[in-house]
């Protein structure tokens, strides 16, 4: 029986019970798009839906659950799929504001998806002032499941205008299985491949057991991971309250060489490349909810932080999409207390260089494990651990994703500006999602009605705090007393070293490593010509990766040890004509322990695009002992 192959992942059947009527699991987008001379063609962007949707197969298919949740759900085809359900028109009265908008993107994400039907919705909303048209989508995190994740809103982007929809093929969907075929297939499949199903179904009190460790281990890891940057637990905040069912909404636009110019002023103020533009944006965030706090009359002392989940892509290219293991969970102590500018920024860049960087991030697949650990029985605890440590790690989830800086259409129709929407999780009462697209920075602010009744004054104090920062820095560049510097100053460059098991013996037990005893690779002058508009921590971790490759290229199946030294940048020469690897492969002189920082291991066992374990320097001879 073929519906039993397309099984809800764990992590997917956790989004729908983490699902509450105050808590929603659905994302949602803001499309603002700009029609042509012809105005907006509704019939084409209708026939665009039904051509990408025909070749996604998630988006005709709905959740089955088994009587008594014995197993994960299923996806079934949904045999009375109907496109026009969830291909909505609306229309503001004319000329519809930005607030009318914002009112009709609340009240439509409030409400939970039907899961008698696919989980998406998309909402054509027309009378936008200037002739503008909004698309709104609603897709619950269970259909893009975390880990290969393609929104209904990607899935309408074209680089193109003139291009049209292919035509809609003649799809036949599968009966949907009865109860009983559900129950019997899943019996029939349990007996032929049990090993499938190890993590899938009930079992022996010895299944649940392990399984139960295994989410309290990776819980560890993430409160490990927020102690080497922060006290643990969260700071107590009005940000932390029961919230309601309905939600407000506020978007705001900021060019996005608002915040590139405030990240190169600093760079020239303390001559380095470590601050980026999501460190910009997590100051000026900084900024505003420090001045939130003191509007509602909130202490706010010299120590006073506000920690913030920002998961940060680390490789992150155009059209990348997904969340896998290039993505960390970065936990930032926001420093709403600290009353200059400048010091916000100083702070916030040094925690975001000492996890990302440094490799202290929590991974994805930490996170995932966290919320969807299996068997299912045991979801409805994995749903209470995953709000549990909401509360307990931080106080609000910040997203940032750049998207690709030239210009998107829609059915014909450019695409103006992106504004995402995060859902709340249990007891937060803000999120707050950014994405860069085309020269502009999309701020969607999710608050909870009650809650965040002064969200308006929310998005002033953002803009507020973007000019007191940016000034701060120019009178900083116009004081007589700072000269620039005629030389860059002298400082380390990160390497990473193809160690493997033998160069992790050798470096251990002699304490160096001899020139050209392991291949290299780092960021070089080469790599930032090549990308001039990625962040620093992106192109690091692209470094990293590249000598895992090294290693997995020189020896198939050997163990992964990559390690991160700072060399003075006068002892890394780069290595032309390297092939693949070319700009980054660097040859270095000798390389002694004490200039070990950082330690990059699979685990074992770990497929080829696993994500690598972070060590501490000082853990590298219990490693070399085969420990780990």
């Amino acid at each position: 029986m073929g519906f039993v192959e397309d099984h809800l992942s764990p992590l997917g059947a956790s989004f729908l019970y983490l699902e509450e009527p105050t808590t929603v699991m659905h994302v949602g987008s803001v499309l603002v798009l700009q029609p042509g001379p012809q105005g907006f063609d509704s019939d084409r962007l209708t026939q665009l839906v039904a051509s990408r949707v025909a070749g996604a197969s998630r988006y005709r298919q709905k959740v089955r659950e088994l009587p008594g949740r014995i197993a994960s759900p299923f996806w079934v085809d949904a045999a009375d799929f109907d496109l026009t359900y969830h291909v909505r028109f609306s229309a503001l009265p004319r000329p519809g504001t930005p607030e009318q908008l914002e009112e009709f993107v609340a009240r439509i994400l409030s409400r939970p998806l039907d899961r008698a039907h696919p989980l998406w919705e998309l909402y054509v909303v027309e009378g936008l002032e200037g002739g503008r048209v909004a698309i709104v989508t609603k897709t619950h995190q269970a259909v893009v499941d975390g880990i290969a994740a393609v929104d209904i809103a990607q899935l309408l982007l074209d680089d193109d205008p003139d291009v049209r929809p292919d035509p809609v093929p003649e799809i036949d969907p599968k009966r949907e299985p009865t109860d009983l075929e559900l129950l019997a297939g899943t019996a029939i499949d349990i007996v032929a491949r049990p090993n499938r199903w190890a993590g899938l179904v009930v079992g022996s009190v010895a299944e649940v057991a392990t399984m139960t460790k295994r989410v309290l281990c990776q819980t560890r890891n993430v409160a490990t991971a927020v102690a080497r940057t922060a006290t643990d637990p969260a700071p107590t905040s009005p940000l932390n309250v029961r919230v309601g069912v309905a939600r407000r909404v506020r978007f705001m636009a900021v060019p996005l060489d608002s915040f590139r110019a405030v990240r190169d002023d600093y760079q020239r103020l303390r001559e380095a490349r470590d601050c980026t533009v999501t460190d910009v944006i997590l100051t000026v965030l900084t900024g505003a909810l420090r001045t939130w706090l003191q509007s509602r009359g909130e202490p706010v002392h010299g120590a006073a932080r506000v920690r913030a989940l920002v998961p940060v892509s680390v490789s992150e290219r155009d059209g990348d999409v997904g969340f896998g293991s290039s993505v960390r969970a970065c936990f930032v102590d926001l420093p709403v207390g600290e009353p200059n500018p400048v010091m916000r920024l100083e702070q916030v860049t040094f925690q975001m260089r000492q996890q990302v960087r440094g490799g202290r991030a929590v991974g994805a697949r930490a996170l995932s494990d966290i919320a969807g650990f299996a068997p299912t029985t045991l979801h409805h605890l994995g749903a209470q651990l995953g709000n549990a440590a909401s509360r307990r790690f931080f106080n609000l989830v910040v997203t940032n994703v750049p998207g690709p800086q030239h210009p998107l259409w829609v059915a014909g129709s450019r695409m103006i500006v992106s504004y995402p929407v995060i859902p709340l999780a249990l007891g937060q009462a803000l999120a707050v999602g950014l994405t860069s697209y085309d020269g502009t920075v999309g701020v969607g602010l999710n608050g909870d009605r009650g809650a965040m009744h002064d969200l308006d004054a929310f998005t002033e104090y953002l803009g507020d705090a973007l000019t007191e920062l940016s000034e701060a820095l120019t009178a900083e560049v116009g004081d007589p007393g700072w000269t620039e510097p005629k030389e860059p100053a002298v400082r380390a460059t990160r390497v990473y070293l193809a160690l493997g098991a033998a160069g992790l013996s050798a470096l251990a037990d002699a304490g160096r490593l001899e020139p050209g005893a392991v291949r290299a690779s780092a960021v070089t002058k080469t790599v930032r010509a090549a990308f001039p508009s990625d962040d620093e921590e992106e192109l690091e971790y692209d470094a990293m990766l590249i000598a895992a490759e090294m290693l997995g290229e020189q020896e198939p199946g050997g163990r992964i040890v990559v390690a991160a030294a700072d060399l003075p940048a006068a002892e890394v020469r780069e290595v032309s004509g390297a092939g693949a690897y070319d700009g980054y492969e660097v040859a270095l002189g000798a390389v002694t322990v004490d200039r070990v920082v950082a330690l990059h291991v699979a685990d074992p066992g770990a497929a080829a695009d696993d994500e690598l374990s972070w060590y501490d320097a000082s853990e590298l001879h219990r490693l070399a002992a085969g420990q780990s």
